[in-house]
């Protein structure tokens, strides 16, 4: 009993729900963790402030009430190598891969548990989006765990937050594919498609002769190189660069046939760049001396603005377009070791007005822009020691896991739209209490806003 109590005192757990005066109550609401649930926490909160991603997830059509759930869904990625793995295991790529390469198919393999998934998601968002003008520091997510097939002992579990995210996405987009409320919008697969879904060009050709193939790849985010790269551009760089290939190169071709050893050179380039550009970095990694995983701490530095056309196929920017730049908007962070640790992530909310928030399971405070970004670029005190929860007895450094940047004219149109919509905001704070949940709020159908609010009522009267 004394470190079960100990434990949810650590990490910022409470028995009852927190409601505090107005004045004390952050803008952003915090997520409960349910035991080792930061990994889960961590990445809705980097998702549900991004422009857009809010809207995407209300237009989905989730039946009301949600189906029961039997079983959870699987995951996915995608990397220059092909390799889907982080740490403890390889992620499920078939899914995510469905989902994104027959988006526009109209073949509909949304499950049960999709739906569920993305009824629970609609409540969560819109929760998160009205909490802090009730008073609530956090809102919990049973029942989204719940839908993802989650047991009481699961969640006592720690996870891979890009493996969920993977996982996530593939759940969501199966629903929107599947499925299109009559009388609506382009079906939500549509908005949320084309929020983080990019391509890729890959070819091989051959140095003695003019042989070049190529085939065209699409992402809903990047894995990027840590070993080796002390930065973000120079892990861009090595994604995109040309290799020789080893042994001979048969091009199935008559004309040349087989080329000799060293002569043909394979490579890729960006051909499209999603709105949100979610970055994966690969921490974790198999150590082959000792057979088990690693985390890498090592220093990796990463900007506030991301310049990317240099790693795009040239030309393929037509006339028009927005350019290739990004602003940062969240950091994933991960502190510890391969077996345990905490995840937290730093978000700059749109209407914030540019100020960082950390969000920490139910802690949401704001903090300068150094802590967010380069106390996070890691090369710190590595995690050797191990103490409570793998976190090192010292001062574990943490290191960035994923980061989420967003072109910068779709930043600039949100916060137009935001500071118009809601003039009323306080000076000096954000534009508008509950951030892009709130604000995109009018994209979720009425009857469920309706069965969301009889909901917040009614556990209203009971505190009452």
């Amino acid at each position: 009993f004394f470190f079960r109590r100990r434990r949810q005192a650590m990490l910022g757990l409470a028995t009852v729900a927190l409601t505090v005066a107005a004045s004390d109550v952050p803008p952003y609401a915090g997520l409960q963790n349910q035991g080792n649930t930061c990994y889960m926490n961590s990445l809705l909160q980097s998702l549900c402030h991004v422009p857009g991603f809010a809207r995407a997830v209300y237009e989905l059509p989730a039946p009301l009430p949600p189906p029961q759930v039997s079983e959870s869904v699987s995951t996915g990625t995608a990397s220059k190598s092909g390799s889907t793995g982080t740490r403890g295991g390889a992620a499920e790529s078939s899914a995510v891969q469905s989902a994104i390469g027959s988006a526009d198919s109209g073949a509909s393999d949304a499950k049960a548990e999709d739906l569920a998934i993305a009824h629970e998601m609609q409540r969560l968002l819109y929760q998160l989006g009205r909490a802090p003008s009730l008073g609530k520091v956090y809102v919990g997510t049973q029942r989204l765990t719940r839908a993802l097939g989650m047991s009481p002992r699961d969640v006592l579990v720690q996870q891979d937050a890009q493996e969920f995210w993977q996982r996530l996405y593939a759940a969501l987009a199966a629903v929107g594919r599947g499925h299109r409320r009559k009388g609506a919008p382009p079906p939500a697969p549509t908005r949320l498609g084309c929020l983080f879904q990019g391509t890729t060009l890959n070819y091989v050709r051959c140095t003695r002769v003019p042989f070049r193939s190529e085939r065209q790849g699409r992402f809903c985010d990047v894995q990027l190189q840590v070993a080796g790269c002390r930065s973000l551009g120079a892990s861009l760089q090595r994604f995109t660069a040309e290799e020789t290939l080893d042994g001979e190169y048969n091009t199935k071709d008559e004309r040349y046939g087989r080329q000799p050893a060293g002569t043909a050179r394979r490579g890729c380039a960006f051909r499209s760049l999603p709105p949100v550009l979610q970055l994966h970095l690969k921490r974790f990694e198999y150590d082959t001396a000792t057979g088990e995983m690693r985390k890498l701490d090592d220093l990796f530095a990463f900007p506030t603005t991301l310049k990317l056309r240099r790693f795009m196929v040239k030309g393929v920017l037509a006339k028009g377009d927005p350019p290739p730049t990004y602003e940062l908007r969240a950091v994933l962070s991960h502190q510890g070791g391969v077996g345990a640790g905490h995840y937290f992530s730093f978000v700059r909310p749109i209407g914030s007005r540019g100020e960082w928030y950390k969000f920490d399971d139910t802690r949401v405070y704001r903090v300068p822009e150094e802590a967010a970004v380069a106390h996070q670029f890691g090369g710190g005190t590595p995690n050797t020691d191990r103490g409570l929860f793998g976190l090192a007895s010292g001062t574990p450094s943490p290191c960035a896991y994923m980061l989420t940047y967003v072109r910068q004219a779709e930043v600039r149109a949100a916060e137009a739209a935001v500071e118009s919509s809601h003039a009323a905001g306080a000076a000096g704070g954000p534009a508008v209490l509950g951030g892009a949940p709130a604000a995109e709020a009018e994209a979720l159908p009425d009857e469920l806003r309706e069965a969301f609010e009889a909901e917040i009522a009614q556990k209203r009267r009971r505190r009452s």
